[in-house]
């Protein structure tokens, strides 16, 4: 039950608190007083200083404001975050069963890799423009 709890939390709810708070609310309140491309840089820092990998969770921070402004809608970058937070429950569940790990020391080594990090940051942001560039979304954009 505490794994289920976990991956209720960790792929749904934190996903959406975080989109809300850090694009949603801090990145519309920081463009009032600075330019877009400020107020991304620091809700994205701000992100990316309350995880344990901070260079990647910025650079994620990054990427979910750009699909936030270019799309204008929230739900996108929300089920971005909510898919790779998903792919990470997937990869610490996967290790704690092969290694005999328990969960919470494959979450906590899941957190320290870096190099797994920015593959979904790039895999999100390529996903992220095939879908601007060719989805309907596009279409309604700039059509």
């Amino acid at each position: 039950m505490p794994n289920f709890l976990m991956a209720i939390l960790m792929v749904i709810f934190v996903p959406i608190i975080e989109e809300l708070v850090f694009r949603g609310i801090l990145i519309n309140r920081l463009s009032v007083t600075f330019k877009t491309k400020t107020a991304v840089i620091i809700s994205s820092i701000l992100f990316g200083v309350l995880h344990t990998d901070p260079l990647s969770a910025t650079l994620f921070g990054v990427v979910m404001a750009m699909i936030y402004i270019q799309t204008q809608k929230l739900i996108i970058p929300i089920i971005c975050h909510c898919l790779n937070n998903l792919a990470a429950y997937v990869f610490i569940i996967v290790e704690s069963m092969t290694d005999d790990t328990p969960t919470s020391d494959a979450i906590v080594a899941f957190q320290d890799s870096w190099l797994i990090g920015l593959f979904s940051i790039i895999t999100l942001m390529i996903l992220s423009l095939i879908y601007l560039k060719r989805g309907r979304l596009y279409n309604k954009l700039y059509a």
